[in-house]
């Protein structure tokens, strides 16, 4: 790809990702903090719903800082998008941190399946719903990513020779 190329991208695709990032974060704080307060005594599901408060943050901060092109803002949006690139679920164990929209696309072992919208999650256990065996792949986190990866000034990749 040409340095026109990324410099056009990036320039165009910069606000984009930090309001995708801003909102889906701002969304998803707000929906956890309801449950939060709305919960009954501290226990074990407070300090989840702390843990789950944090990351949304971390995820706000990245989108903030990426509007005000503040050089933290893209390492900061890279580990976000990244955390929220694959989901997997296997026996008990699930992994999914999503902060926004999300179009992923699944394979359940015997087929494939699509979904599609504004999410929070931040699961560690596999739901009552879920299926035993799951691998996602969020393709707005990719889509995302490959914006990122455009930075006229990001890190060159280092190439065997």
């Amino acid at each position: 790809m040409t340095r026109l190329a990324r410099n056009v991208i990036w320039s165009k695709g910069r606000v984009p990702v930090a309001l995708v990032e801003i909102l889906g974060a701002s969304w998803a704080f707000v929906a956890m903090l309801h449950l939060l307060l709305s919960t009954p005594g501290v226990n074990w599901l407070s300090l989840f719903l702390f843990i789950a408060l944090c990351w949304f943050s971390l995820v706000g901060l990245a989108g903030v800082w990426l509007l005000r092109g503040h050089r933290g803002g893209w390492t900061l949006s890279i580990v976000a998008q990244a955390a929220q690139l694959l989901q997997w679920t296997v026996g008990p164990v699930a992994f999914r941190l999503l902060a926004g929209p999300q179009l992923t696309i699944y394979f359940l072992g015997d087929r494939f399946y699509f979904f599609t919208g504004l999410t929070t999650s931040v699961n560690l256990f596999r739901g009552q719903g879920d299926p035993p065996f799951a691998f996602g792949v969020n393709l707005v986190a990719v889509a995302l990513l490959v914006v990122l990866a455009q930075r006229p000034d990001a890190p060159e990749p280092v190439h065997a020779t």
